[in-house]
């Protein structure tokens, strides 16, 4: 198989599968072509996403995203940063609190 051809199939499609029959038949498709590349940091990527074949599968069960916790970790890091030395916890505490008042 040419490279271009494996190229237009996007290892992102699984991504938008709704059902888990659909994501495991076009992974299993997608390292197959994966393999034929004899790239080896391809194949290297293509096993190690059979290795996480249940969790990508269950992504279609449950479609959770882990953009608002990141945003948040990523806002207390910066908190800290931005603050260094921080004597009392509890005021670090008070700190965060009206960082994201209001937030859900």
């Amino acid at each position: 198989m040419c490279l271009f051809g494996f190229r237009l199939v996007r290892v992102k499609f699984i991504w938008q599968c709704t059902k888990e029959e659909t994501a495991g038949w076009f992974l299993d498709y997608w390292c197959q072509l994966a393999y034929e590349t004899n790239i080896p940091q391809v194949m290297k990527f293509a096993d190690m996403l059979m290795t996480h074949l249940e969790g990508i599968l269950n992504y279609c069960h449950h479609t959770i995203h882990t953009g608002k916790p990141e945003g948040i970790n990523n806002a207390l890091k910066v908190l800290k940063r931005k603050h260094y030395g921080f004597h009392d916890t509890e005021y670090y505490i008070l700190k965060a609190k009206s960082t994201f008042n209001g937030c859900t």
